[in-house]
């Protein structure tokens, strides 16, 4: 159940709490602040049940949505809220008061390369192809999501995985958004490997290092775009 959430889950909780808090104060002097999107998930690993996620769903209308209507992103005359279900496992949601879509990867396994992708009210977390799937509603684009690397099907040692490249696989990920401009723009700023040494169980640590090289034009671009 959410009311016996971990203390890792608090910690995110934690988080996202002062972070509204500070957009509270800085509206208060007169700052612009950015509207923001809960991404909550049912699974990361193992599947949670639907009814601690539907308790999550009630925590978050109760302490977030009540007191800070403001600052939430808004879809279809709703605030958004965005749940992650990789494994297929959603069921029964009580989303009351928001917009709910759900959030999955490796959308080329089930769209074709370069076409908006029609997945009902799933976006994607990252894609295993340098021309992210655009999900599609009511006849237009939704939302894309783009990264600066990304592994497929079979994982970081798979064929279909690209490291960063000098910035290559951004600027092709962005060209898909030039093509397919949608109303919700999503970075996957995927970062696992960063750092690391390159050995056998991360042998792409080097090219996904960050680059600057590469990314000046086409966040110009992206910039203009938005």
């Amino acid at each position: 159940h959410w009311s016996g959430r971990p203390a890792y889950a608090q910690e995110l909780v934690n988080g996202t709490t002062f972070a509204l808090q500070q957009l509270t104060l800085l509206a208060a002097e007169g700052h612009s602040t950015p509207q923001v999107t809960v991404l909550v998930g049912l699974d990361n690993g193992g599947v949670a049940p639907m009814a601690a996620l539907n308790e999550e769903i009630a925590w978050i209308r109760q302490n977030y949505l009540a007191k800070w209507p403001q600052h939430f992103t808004m879809l279809d005359g709703l605030p958004l809220l965005v749940v992650f279900d990789g494994s297929g496992e959603r069921g029964a949601v009580q989303a009351e008061g928001f917009t709910l879509r759900w959030m999955a990867s490796q959308m080329q396994a089930h769209c074709l390369p370069n076409v908006p992708c029609v997945m009902g009210d799933y976006w994607s977390w990252m894609d295993g192809s340098a021309s992210p799937y655009p999900a599609q509603r009511n006849g237009s684009v939704e939302a894309v999501t783009v990264t600066p690397a990304f592994f497929g099907l079979g994982g970081w040692l798979g064929k279909q995985t690209r490291g960063r490249e000098g910035g290559s696989t951004w600027a092709d990920e962005v060209a898909t958004v030039l093509a397919h401009p949608p109303e919700f723009l999503i970075v996957c700023q995927f970062n696992e490997y960063a750092g690391q040494p390159v050995s056998a169980a991360a042998p792409f640590a080097s090219s996904c290092e960050p680059q600057r090289s590469g990314f000046t034009e086409w966040r110009r671009r992206l910039h203009r775009l938005l």
